[in-house]
């Protein structure tokens, strides 16, 4: 198990595959947790397309194979036939943006990068949480 944080961003689903995906994923990671601080977290942005997780999380479900697999569970499509592109350069970890039939979907960031500490993901999350505040946070009087 490893505690990270990693953020799943909605580009081209439908609502209802949107909450399919959502219900998914907070199920993932270790919710049985004596420690409560080790059970899935989770954070949706104001406009409900995006979300950011922290949990202990199997590294073996982070795979891109494993994730594809979890994605055609999900959608109810043959994993081959999930594309996708990544990004080890992006700003705030590693990006990597999942396709079907030639059209880009969903995009998920390991915060940090794959094989970050829990120190460098936090820190990474919370920058990116900072530099994008207006999407994530309400107003405030």
């Amino acid at each position: 198990m490893s505690r990270r944080y990693y953020g799943i961003k909605n580009v081209n689903l439908t609502t209802t595959q949107r909450a399919d995906l959502l219900d998914a994923l907070k199920a993932w990671g270790d919710n049985a947790a004596p420690n409560a601080c080790n059970r899935n977290h989770w954070r949706l942005r104001l406009d409900n397309d995006a979300i950011v997780f922290e949990a202990n999380w199997d590294t073996s479900e982070w795979t891109l194979d494993s994730v594809k697999a979890k994605l055609g569970q999900i959608f109810g499509v043959n994993p081959d036939n999930i594309g996708h592109t990544t990004n080890a350069g992006y700003a705030y970890g590693y990006l990597v943006t999942f396709s079907y039939g030639g059209t880009n979907y969903v995009r998920m960031i390991a915060f940090g990068g794959v094989s970050s500490t829990y120190a460098d993901s936090h820190a990474a999350v919370l920058q990116f949480l900072s530099d994008n505040a207006a999407a994530w946070e309400p107003e405030t009087l």
